[in-house]
C-alpha cells in the first residue's frame, strides 16, 4: 500500500497483442501495461502524479530491493552512458543490471499507446 500522495504502486501487467487490440487499455492503466513478451521481468513500478511541475521526488528503496534499472527508451546514448557509469558508482550498486528499454521500437506497440482512452 502506498502511503505518499500522487504515487501509483503495482506490478506490471503484461498483455499479448491480440489482447491489447480487442481491449484498447484506459490512461490510468497504460503505465503499467507492458508486452507479454517482457513477462520474465516481473516488473514493480512507481508512478508519480503532480499537478505541478517538479524537479525530483525521493522515495527511499533498500538496493537490495533493485534487481535491474530500466532506462527511458527516450533518453539519448550519451546520457544513458552517463546515468550507467553513476548509478555504478554508488556502493552497493557496482554490478547492478543496467538497461534501456525498447518499447518504442515496436511500431504497433506504439500505436495501440497512441490510441489509449
Amino acid at each position: 500500500m502506498c502511503r505518499h500522495k500522487g504515487m501509483r504502486v503495482g506490478a506490471a501487467q503484461y498483455k499479448m497483442m491480440d489482447h491489447m487490440r480487442r481491449e484498447t487499455p484506459s490512461i490510468e492503466d497504460l503505465p503499467f501495461v507492458k508486452r507479454y513478451a517482457f513477462r520474465d521481468e516481473k516488473e514493480y513500478r512507481f508512478i508519480y502524479k503532480s499537478k505541478r511541475i517538479i524537479d525530483t521526488r525521493d522515495f527511499a528503496i533498500p538496493i537490495d530491493c533493485i534487481d535491474r534499472i530500466s532506462l527511458s527508451p527516450w533518453i539519448n546514448d550519451r546520457l544513458a552512458d552517463a546515468i550507467w557509469e553513476t548509478i555504478r558508482g554508488f556502493k552497493g550498486c557496482e554490478n547492478l543490471t543496467i538497461g534501456q528499454s525498447s518499447l518504442i521500437n515496436n511500431n504497433e506497440w506504439r500505436k495501440i499507446g497512441a490510441k489509449a482512452i
